[in-house]
């Protein structure tokens, strides 16, 4: 602090100061004694200041021992170089790109790049908080996570490099607090000029936040999961197809009717006995008296235009389950249509 004073103006002295737990070494104290010792010095040469404040930064907290392990900082080692490696990439083979939003063709890049400006207000919120450890997570992991996917499952590789040209100079930004070193090598490989430790942080792009596109793609995932859960109950990694199957167009009136009415049977019926059509149906009471039993009007129901949505993505749910998926097929050896419920597909795997 001392020499933060001597050396900065005192509008840059520091407003705040947040203390941890003692620093401790493979699950012991700290001591010359016992040889549990890391001088600064040593840090410098054998760990860098960059992966040092990282493996700090992301692994202390409030009322918590920091325990300094080298199995651990060599894994995070691992993951800066991955980071460092794959931005400075992507920064050549973007240097082309316009980086214009209006260019983006599918909706899977837009659903990407609402969920990264989301996160990236949600660890500056962190970062406000002092809690720094959840910024890291945030801002580091999440984010990176979230572009490599993106960049695994896409069909559009221009869309990817588009996505990125749009997010990586924020992402620089709010990572070089604690990787500066890094940002400033990677801020210079894009040709910016200056230092990006002189750079001030601007609102993010609030206007790249789509809600509804998430929503949406909350459906998809829900899909994707059903489907890798069911093989691996089934243990079988090879398979033909696999069928989709929507619910009939009624159920979704009588969910609304359901909703509306909740748990009073009698109204229910009411309602339904306006519809003469809908009365004949075999699959009616059976299937207004597991609605009731599940008491589906407290559930959080992702409410979406199934079939359009599930065509959309049909290229990105066969990357992310490695099959050919057919929607609504009149192929239905085992019947699955006739348990399809409303924004939740009927499924068969063909193995």
């Amino acid at each position: 602090i001392f020499h933060h004073v001597a050396i900065f103006p005192e509008k840059n002295w520091p407003k705040t100061i947040t203390l941890i737990e003692p620093l401790i070494i493979e699950g012991q104290k700290m001591g010359k004694s016992k040889g549990k010792v890391i001088s600064l010095n040593e840090i410098q040469e054998k760990y860098s200041a960059d992966l040092f404040r990282f493996y700090i930064s992301h692994g202390a907290d409030f009322s918590v021992y920091m325990d300094f392990r080298k199995r651990e900082i060599d894994t995070v080692k691992n993951h800066l170089t991955k980071f460092y490696n794959f931005i400075s990439d992507k920064i050549i083979k973007s240097k082309n790109n316009m980086g214009e939003f209006k260019s983006l063709k599918s909706k899977y890049s837009k659903v990407v790049l609402s969920k990264i400006y989301k996160k990236f207000i949600e660890a500056e919120r962190s970062l406000n908080e002092f809690n720094i450890r959840r910024y890291l997570q945030i801002s580091f992991y999440e984010i990176f996570n979230i572009i490599q996917d993106f960049s695994q499952y896409t069909e559009d590789k221009n869309d990817f490099l588009t996505i990125f040209k749009l997010i990586y100079i924020d992402w620089l930004k709010i990572l070089s607090l604690t990787i500066p070193h890094l940002c400033e090598e990677l801020w210079e490989v894009s040709g910016k000029n200056g230092f990006i430790s002189n750079q001030i942080w601007s609102d993010f792009k609030k206007d790249y936040i789509d809600d509804e596109i998430e929503l949406e793609f909350r459906y998809i995932e829900n899909v994707v999961e059903d489907i890798l859960n069911i093989k691996k109950l089934l243990k079988t990694q090879k398979m033909n197809k696999i069928y989709l199957y929507t619910a009939n167009k009624w159920m979704y009136d009588v969910l609304d009717i359901i909703k509306l009415q909740k748990d009073n049977f009698d109204l229910i019926i009411a309602d339904l006995k306006k519809d003469q059509n809908l009365m004949r149906k075999k699959q009616l009471i059976p299937y207004v008296k597991t609605q009731l039993k599940e008491r589906i009007w407290e559930k959080e129901i992702v409410e979406v235009e199934e079939i359009k949505l599930l065509e959309q993505f049909k290229s990105y749910i066969e990357k992310r389950v490695k099959c050919t998926i057919m929607i609504n097929s009149k192929f239905d050896p085992k019947k699955k249509s006739h348990v399809a419920k409303p924004f939740k597909p009927g499924l068969f795997i063909d193995s």
